[in-house]
């Protein structure tokens, strides 16, 4: 179809013909064809999940389109990039758009939270063998709890251990409500 103001939509991939016609006499005053292709698509990979953490990488995932891609990422602290797999510093929005070699482009963004860090609560510093302590992990956005298997894999906020001399370590894996993970 055609718009009023002559933009074309709708045209599939493959070569079109469109018939020029004046408007007054309705004689056809030129005939062309034009070469349409096929866009590329992007998508943002966050490697894991969405809060940043040191060594995160975000990666452009394009398809369709004719390869090789052309990339250019932009970021906070004004970064700009032309690689598929941005190595990040900060937390923030990205974007990132894809450019193919017949000069079609793609474009997509997507957010990384701050780091999610747990705190584990201990009141005791130091007990005697043979006594029990609790731990208790606190973590923000509706968490979950993983203790680790020597805590019989407890999904609760707080634990009861009975430490073994001379030490014994536990570890818990908080995951908030968008996803975000962290080992205590």
């Amino acid at each position: 179809t055609v718009s009023s103001n002559g933009i074309v939509q709708g045209v599939a991939q493959g070569t079109a013909k469109f018939v020029f016609t004046t408007s007054s006499t309705l004689c056809i005053s030129d005939t062309i064809s034009i070469q349409i292709y096929n866009s590329p698509s992007v998508s943002i990979d966050y490697n894991g999940d969405v809060c940043y953490s040191t060594n995160k990488v975000l990666s452009a995932n394009a398809q369709g389109g004719l390869t090789p891609y052309f990339y250019s990422w932009s970021g906070p602290n004004n970064l700009n990039s032309s690689i598929p797999n941005l190595p990040i510093s900060v937390h923030g929005n990205y974007y990132v758009t894809v450019v193919d070699q017949n000069g079609c482009s793609a474009s997509s963004s997507g957010f990384v939270y701050q780091s999610y860090v747990p705190i584990i609560v201990n009141p005791q510093i130091s007990i005697c063998e043979g006594q029990s302590t609790n731990l208790i992990a606190n973590g923000s956005g509706s968490p979950t709890f993983a203790w680790s298997a020597n805590l019989g894999n407890s999904t609760s906020q707080q634990v009861t251990v009975y430490p073994e001399y001379p030490a014994s370590t536990y570890t818990v894996t908080v995951t908030n409500s968008i996803g975000c993970s962290a080992v205590a």
